[in-house]
């Protein structure tokens, strides 16, 4: 997430200073909805720059 340090459980591949190449390795990821609160306020999802396929997720901005 742009801007943010979050601790998001998974793996993280990439180096941190380059955003445009971070990828989430999504086998390894657990989203815990009870103790994970999305802030719609400060998050700004932009449908064009993410990239889902099967096994990873990529974000880019």
């Amino acid at each position: 997430l742009p801007g943010m340090v979050v601790p998001i459980p998974g793996k993280l591949v990439a180096s941190p200073e380059d955003a445009s190449s971070i990828i989430w390795d999504a086998s390894s990821i657990t989203w815990d909805a009870s103790t994970i609160t999305w802030e719609a306020s400060s998050i700004t999802w932009d449908a064009s720059s993410i990239t889902r396929d099967g096994g990873s997720i990529t974000w880019g901005w």
